[in-house]
């Protein structure tokens, strides 16, 4: 009980490690059975100059993104339709298909991971990738060359058509880095080290601290063993062996001396 101690200063090295990772926030939303879009600006989601948004969404069927402009309707992208059976991209909401592809890509257990693209071509294509763009094993499902520039994009998602779903963002995507300005780039450099400065603070008085909890643990130990040793040497004079109770009478006798007599009060009679 008294070495429970030494277990909080791991406590905040572990919410240290969880203050640094937080330099990329992940949000997560989640989207009903009903058919509706809801837009992501109010999260600040795409980072603003980005022309890509990987995502992770778990949904049996029927995941939706619609991207619009201010000069142009929302495409829609089409992620598992039909019960899970195709995607496809269309011009507008509800509209035919100009890009498909055929198979399962969601699951209703399990985060999927996806990436939009709208930078191809001058902004001119849309692309919808399976797995993380940077990964090798990404692998793009969905294209579709357009006649306009994708600029200054809004991206709503939706499920529906007796789904339901939960989605995963990046709140700064690396893409997003890579194409700031450069005070914004040292905007954020600046919070990254403060925070890695204040989890190298924390980290290193919670390891001494850890450290001196160990060895305190271990002392006490040591010296209640000790002291429970030499309390049985003295007071233990008998033991069993085979159902039968054998005395000790060397260490009985020992103990006997130490123990001063003591007159009854009738021989103290005046």
């Amino acid at each position: 009980m008294e070495c429970i101690c030494i277990f909080l200063p791991f406590c905040v090295v572990f919410a240290t490690v969880a203050a640094v990772n937080s330099v990329q926030r992940t949000t997560k939303i989640s989207t009903t059975k009903e058919y509706k879009y809801q837009y992501l600006d109010e999260y600040e989601i795409p980072a603003q100059g980005s022309t890509t948004l990987t995502f992770k969404v778990k949904a049996c069927n029927d995941a939706h993104l619609a991207i619009r402009t201010p000069e142009i309707d929302p495409l829609e992208i089409v992620i598992g339709g039909w019960e899970n059976s195709r995607s496809c991209i269309r011009l507008i909401s509800q509209g035919d298909c100009l890009s498909i592809n055929v198979g399962g890509v969601l699951s209703c257990d399990k985060y999927r991971v996806f990436t939009l693209d709208w930078k191809g071509r001058d902004g001119r294509q849309v692309s919808l990738s399976l797995g993380n763009a940077t990964s090798e094993n990404s692998k793009t499902i969905l294209s579709l060359p357009l006649k306009f520039r994708l600029l200054n994009v809004s991206i709503g998602i939706s499920t529906g058509f007796g789904s339901s779903g939960e989605w995963l963002f990046q709140d700064v995507p690396q893409s997003a880095i890579a194409e700031m300005t450069e005070p914004e780039k040292e905007v954020l450099t600046t919070k990254a080290l403060i925070i890695i400065i204040t989890g190298v603070a924390l980290t290193v008085p919670a390891i001494v601290a850890a450290t001196i909890g160990i060895l305190l643990c271990l002392r006490y130990k040591r010296n209640r063993e000790s002291r429970t040793n030499i309390e049985n040497s003295q007071y233990i004079v008998s033991k069993e062996t085979d159902g039968e109770v054998e005395h000790d009478y060397a260490k009985l006798t020992e103990f006997s001396n130490t123990i001063e007599p003591i007159e009854p009060d009738y021989l103290s009679l005046s």
